[in-house]
């Protein structure tokens, strides 16, 4: 199987937050298996969070194409 990164999506909001958004693929027997992974930092970037699924829970499916968006004042969607 292989498992690769596409479709990054970073946000920040100007004062050292930032969100990283990306679609991890798992191309394992049968069908392709596609899920969001996030990362963030809190420092401008020095240091970054290990990367996680965004939904923990679900089980893995076909999530794609991932979006991250700011107010500027602790509001992520």
């Amino acid at each position: 199987a292989t498992v690769y990164d596409t479709n990054p999506q970073i946000a920040t909001d100007g004062a050292g937050a930032t969100v990283y958004v990306w679609e991890r693929v798992d191309t394992a027997p049968g069908t392709p298996i596609h899920r969001i992974f996030t990362a963030r930092s809190l420092n401008g970037g020095r240091t970054i969070s290990p990367p996680a699924p965004l939904f923990p829970g679900v089980e893995p499916g076909n999530d794609t194409d991932p979006a991250i968006a700011t107010d500027g004042k602790g509001k992520w969607a």
